[in-house]
C-alpha cells in the first residue's frame, strides 16, 4: 500500500525546472546506471525496484523541464534557419552556375 502511495505522490510531485537541469540529467542517468548494476551484480528485479522507477520518474521529469526550455529551442531553431539559408544559397548557385553554361 505504501509503495503504491509513494508512486503516486512521485508522479504527482515535479521536478523543479532550473538553469542546471542538464547536470542534474548527467547525474540521474549515472544513478540510474549505477542502481542497474547493483541490480544485476545482486541478482536483483529491475522491474519492481522502488529506487530505480523513481529515479526513472525524476529523469522523466528532467527530460519534461530541458524540452520546455525555451533558450534551447531557439537555438535548435536558429540552427535550422542557418541550414536552410545555406542550402537555398547553394541551390540558387547551382542554377546560375548552370544558366551561365
Amino acid at each position: 500500500m505504501f509503495k503504491f502511495l509513494d508512486i503516486v505522490f512521485l508522479q504527482l510531485s515535479n521536478h523543479i525546472c532550473g538553469n542546471n537541469d542538464k547536470e542534474q540529467l548527467e547525474i540521474i542517468q549515472w544513478q540510474i546506471q549505477q542502481r542497474i548494476n547493483y541490480l544485476k551484480i545482486n541478482n536483483l528485479n529491475t522491474n519492481n525496484d522502488p529506487e530505480l522507477f523513481q529515479s526513472y520518474e525524476i529523469h522523466r521529469q528532467i527530460q519534461n523541464c530541458i524540452a520546455q526550455n525555451p533558450n534551447d529551442n531557439i537555438e535548435i531553431l536558429s540552427i535550422m534557419l542557418i541550414v536552410l539559408i545555406m542550402i537555398l544559397v547553394f541551390v540558387v548557385y547551382m542554377v546560375k552556375k548552370l544558366e551561365n553554361s
